[in-house]
């Protein structure tokens, strides 16, 4: 369809005031009728507006009153619509972006698994990189503790985040097991504040982490996956083997094919999917899709 020439759009935009007004103008213009209608018969009225003091502009003034009655309903109803398919889009849109986070709780929760450490001693974190801030979108750990989500943003300079984040991939082991001495290494070494540190549940003694770039040659930063261990001696997979894992490609699809519609904190998302009774993924609520994959996988 060809654009609209500015005197085109000019008539459409003053059709489109009129419709909108439609019962206001017509109101008005029955009671300036109805306000003539008593000097139709004066002297002083010219002879092509004597018809203002005959009973037909009365009826005519009557008429648009009418018009004017359907007019507001028929637009009260489109308005009433209008709210009503808005309200039916945000649920959809909700829907989709919890159906979306389910599946990404479901693959990095898969990772875990792969990787041998699903126990109540690691946790897996995604994290989403936006406007040079780190927002959590996925956690997953069998610890209810690890599995709670702390801060909503992370500074993308601060903590094993941020070097992978600029380095791509990290693995550190041996991190100390007194707590005074683990805030000393997280403020020294990670950039974190001293009550920032303090205040991180899971003083993890190992972890490691990727980057994940998306796009068709991989040349777009998009987010971390960390994960981390209260074993000092490291994990059963470096980095580079976590950087080259079959499910971490898959959940760099994910998040490449559906980065618009996702949460941007997946905290509160989190909460409505996960089962209050155990922390985990409620199966309920596990698309078809991703069951058949988790079946497939495992």
């Amino acid at each position: 369809m060809a654009p609209l020439d500015k005197g085109e759009a000019r008539a459409v935009a003053v059709f489109n005031t009129l419709r909108g007004n439609a019962p206001a103008l017509l109101v008005g213009t029955a009671a300036a009728l109805l306000a003539l209608h008593p000097f139709g018969d004066k002297a002083w009225m010219p002879n092509w507006l004597s018809f203002l003091g005959t009973p037909v502009l009365f009826y005519l003034a009557l008429t648009l009153y009418l018009a004017a009655v359907v007019a507001f309903i028929l637009r009260k109803d489109s308005v009433g619509s209008l709210r009503a398919k808005v309200r039916t889009l945000g649920d959809k849109n909700e829907q989709l972006s919890l159906h979306l986070m389910a599946v990404l709780l479901e693959e990095i929760r898969q990772l875990l698994m792969q990787l041998g450490l699903d126990t109540t001693n690691h946790r897996i974190s995604l994290y989403r990189h936006c406007d040079g801030k780190f927002r959590l979108l996925a956690r997953y750990s069998k610890n209810p503790t690890y599995q709670h989500s702390g801060r909503s943003m992370y500074p993308d300079n601060q903590g094993l985040i941020g070097q992978c984040w600029t380095e791509g991939k990290k693995h550190v082991r041996n991190l100390p097991a007194d707590p005074d001495k683990w805030v000393e290494r997280a403020v020294v070494k990670y950039k974190f504040s001293v009550d920032e540190a303090r205040k991180i549940r899971m003083k993890s003694r190992s972890m490691m982490g990727v980057r994940l770039d998306c796009g068709h040659t991989r040349a777009v930063p998009t987010g971390v996956i960390i994960v981390e261990s209260m074993d000092p001696g490291g994990m059963a997979g470096e980095a580079d083997n976590l950087a080259n894992n079959q499910i971490v490609g898959l959940i760099t699809r994910s998040l490449q094919v559906s980065i618009q519609s996702l949460p941007a904190d997946g905290r509160d998302a989190m909460r409505k999917i996960m089962s209050p009774a155990t922390g985990k993924l409620a199966d309920a609520k596990v698309p078809k899709s991703t069951k058949l994959w988790r079946r497939n996988v495992t």
